[in-house]
């Protein structure tokens, strides 16, 4: 158990890690405590909801090793069941009755932990003939010489956001407006180097992907070793662009695979983006657009390396999964 830090550093711990999305390492180092306790602290909170030292009752425990290998075996034939659907399990192997919550400890404590399914493309044989051939050809690449380009949409999340509330109090209610908030976004990343973010309410077509490429990337030309990477969308590939990217010596991977997302490095600084741009609660345009440029800001060279190093690993990956999806 962590026991020397006092509430406020480990309320401090949450904030920086949740709110202004830093790393554990960087948390470790700023309040003067390991790594490790960091850890413990962020999973104190997501299993019991606060910071504070749990009180023991001196009671015998329920997280017995015959419990916890029957909620084991219950995740492991069904890795979607509830609290509720374990509790049974445990009931009527055992003979106990534990909590939900109990349950969840015990999924914490054994290792486990909550995701969302990935959502991936449907993959044809041509693509995984593709991929496969695309990733034999550049795994000995030097990876740091590529650049990376790509656009995507960000939303104001209204319903995952989560409040915690007591028994008999109101849930809250936030009245969301007539149509769904959304912003475009283009902007391109390298070893050394990123784009100003462009930010639009249009979708993105011929004539817009120029308008970003001439506002964001012309400014940081010429990158004369560069070969950039960008997926298959047809707009990316008009004539007017072509020529456009011609005329401005920026060289293209010409290789790269359909349905290959990731592959890409700015896919994953995307997903980081949209977890920070959640955080800050956007409720407006004007809001989120905000959060969608404090979050561009805040994106360290560090944290695009290790995006783009994360490349050699799909790489790898895909060739072992014979050109299916990476993990």
């Amino acid at each position: 158990m962590v026991r020397h830090l006092s509430v406020d550093e480990k309320l401090a711990i949450v904030q920086k890690y949740y709110h202004a999305g830093s790393k554990q390492k960087t948390i470790a180092r700023e309040l003067h405590c390991t790594q490790q306790e960091v850890s413990l602290v962020l999973r104190q909170f997501v299993e019991r909801g606060n910071c504070e030292r749990q009180k023991r009752s001196g009671r015998p425990s329920v997280m017995t090793e015959e419990v916890k290998r029957s909620v084991e075996r219950g995740i492991k034939r069904k890795r979607t069941a509830s609290g509720a659907e374990l509790t049974e399990r445990v009931a009527r192997e055992t003979g106990r009755r534990v909590s939900q919550r109990t349950i969840q400890t015990i999924r914490r404590r054994l290792g486990y932990h909550p995701v969302h399914v990935s959502v991936k493309p449907a993959l044809m044989d041509t693509h995984r003939a593709a991929r496969l051939a695309f990733c034999r050809e550049h795994q000995r690449d030097a990876i740091s010489l590529w650049g990376f380009m790509d656009e995507a949409g960000v939303t104001i999340d209204y319903h995952r956001q989560i409040h915690w509330i007591k028994q008999g109090e109101c849930r809250p209610v936030r009245e969301s407006p007539p149509a769904r908030v959304r912003s475009n976004i283009w902007a391109a990343v390298w070893w050394s180097g990123k784009t100003d973010i462009f930010i639009t309410t249009e979708n993105f077509n011929s004539a817009k992907y120029l308008e970003a490429l001439e506002a964001n990337l012309a400014p940081k030309l010429p990158l004369d070793r560069k070969r950039f990477v960008q997926d298959g969308v047809p707009f990316h590939w008009t004539i007017a662009v072509r020529n456009w990217l011609r005329s401005h010596r920026v060289r293209l991977v010409d290789d790269f695979p359909a349905k290959s997302p990731d592959l890409n490095a700015i896919e994953y600084i995307w997903a980081w983006m949209k977890h920070i741009v959640a955080a800050r609660q956007p409720h407006d345009r004007a809001t989120l657009e905000a959060a969608i440029r404090e979050a561009w800001d805040s994106l360290t060279q560090t944290t695009i390396r290790h995006f783009i190093k994360h490349v050699n690993t799909v790489m790898k990956e895909i060739i072992m999964a014979n050109g299916g999806h990476s993990h």
